[in-house]
């Protein structure tokens, strides 16, 4: 895909030239998409394999019955953007979830451990030194008023709740450079370093210079300890470099809050509201789950259910908005996927050309195979040899059934071409059709040639399509 700016000081001829030609390189990438798609939606449709991802979900984007459509549900108004919620089915966190509006895509977020607002932390303190200062309220409060953070190596910032958490969000109203951030909690005797190796911390803040989170895996041995007479589960941020000093003296932060719920993991500055970056996230309560995504609203009163959207905004405008001027869809991992069912193989090959050599092990499972009665186990194996090719070439199936009871087939040539099928007894591989009553036709192999190598190679072939007999 060729991406690039389209420079101001061309003439206006050439810089439609060149829009157009990104425009039609952006239709004829989608549209390929659609038929890469559609394809694996029909090979799907002949498997009756589970499938690992939900694909194309529309969400509140049909209107049922007269005037009746499946409706977003607003969850909390931001300052610049709203929150809406829109319930999912069969939903697992996966860092390949997306979500879509008009076709681009939002940030995923994960999954949030609770829908309910409690994102802000019991208590907040700056540390300067010699001096604590209460900053619960401002660190609550979106785009308040800021206040600055670990201005020098002999500052800190405490961060302390009733319960222990993994995830911090920081929303910043001014930044500053070099910053080495370290992160502490209290182990029940001492301060203790959380590092990227032992506890998987991330900072994607990048020591304070962006708005991001800093998460952690919560420490097994974590104890509640007094800092200035509070007594609470507490995690400590300073830094071991000066930061940068000029006409920027340090840090200032707006807002400092528990990152693992929807409030928290959707949180945007002003500078993503900006930019429209916007984000999602998942959160299931009682058994049921939800999509949330944030939304601009605000803008000419004009353009409402067009551009923006808000709680108060009436039946229709918000109709407008969600079915006929945006389409919201999702892709994301189905809960009921079931990978027991899905198509496994195993190749045990030591060869540098990547042939099934002899005596290998080839393994498949799931519902790929649709074994004859005898064969009780959801698990097969086969091991195949090759022999040099000429005239009458052949290659031997050595083994054939569960993996605990392998059974040997012996004297059955098979020949470049031949096709293979379950056989009537039990694990027996058979170069003609069975036809005993109660068992199962199925097309599970096929010798060929390589012409290349001058071997036959006995080849794995599911055909999905059987009949019982």
């Amino acid at each position: 895909m060729s991406i690039y700016k389209v420079n101001n000081a061309l003439p206006p001829s050439t810089k439609i030239e060149q829009v157009n030609d990104m425009v039609f390189e952006l239709d004829g990438k989608f549209n390929l998409s659609e038929m890469n798609l559609s394809e694996i939606d029909a090979l799907y449709t002949g498997t009756s394999l589970s499938r690992k991802f939900k694909r194309d979900i529309y969400l509140g984007h049909n209107i049922t019955g007269s005037g009746v459509w499946s409706d977003w549900t607003h969850y909390k108004a931001e300052s610049g953007y709203s929150i809406w919620s829109y319930g999912v089915d069969n939903f697992k966190d996966n860092a390949s979830n997306t979500m879509y509006l008009d076709d681009v895509s939002l940030t995923y977020m994960g999954e949030a451990g609770s829908a309910a607002d409690t994102s802000a932390f019991d208590k907040v303190y700056t540390y300067n030194d010699s001096d604590y200062t209460d900053r619960t309220t401002e660190a609550s409060t979106e785009l308040g008023v800021s206040f600055a953070m670990l201005w020098t190596v002999n500052d800190y910032l405490y961060l302390g709740d009733s319960s222990t958490f993994n995830k911090v969000q920081f929303v910043f109203d001014s930044v500053s450079a070099n910053y080495t951030v370290v992160a502490e909690y209290w182990n029940g005797s001492a301060w203790t370093t959380l590092s990227s190796t032992g506890d998987s911390l991330i900072d994607t803040t990048s020591d304070l210079i962006s708005d991001g989170r800093i998460t952690f895996d919560t420490p097994t041995d974590w104890a509640t300890t007094t800092v200035n007479s509070v007594n609470k589960y507490w995690m400590r941020a300073s830094t071991t470099s000066v930061p940068a000093t000029g006409s920027q003296l340090g840090t200032k932060s707006y807002q400092i809050t528990k990152a693992d719920t929807v409030t928290g993991l959707l949180q945007l500055s002003n500078s993503e509201i900006l930019n429209e970056t916007w984000k999602w996230c998942y959160c299931s309560s009682a058994g049921t789950g939800s999509a949330y995504a944030t939304i601009r609203s605000d803008g000419n009163s004009t353009y409402e259910g067009s551009y923006y959207i808000k709680s108060s905004s009436s039946d229709t405008n918000k109709q407008n908005y969600f079915v006929y001027n945006h389409d919201f869809k999702t892709d994301y991992q189905d809960s009921a996927y079931d990978a027991s069912t899905a198509l496994t193989f195993l190749y045990d090959v030591s060869d540098a050309s990547g042939e099934v050599i002899a005596n290998s092990l080839i393994a498949y499972s799931g519902s790929g195979i649709h074994p004859a009665t005898a064969l009780d186990s959801s698990m097969f194996a086969t091991g195949a040899c090759k022999s040099t090719a000429g005239t009458g070439a052949s290659a031997k199936i050595q083994t054939f059934g569960k993996m605990t009871d392998l059974y040997t087939e012996s004297n059955d040539d098979i020949l470049a071409g031949d096709r293979l099928y379950l056989g009537t007894g039990a694990g027996q591989v058979t170069r003609t059709i069975p036809v005993a009553s109660g068992n199962i036709q199925q097309l599970v192999a096929q010798a060929i040639s390589n012409e290349s190598s001058g071997v036959v190679d006995v080849i794995l072939h599911l055909d999905m399509d059987y009949d019982e007999v």
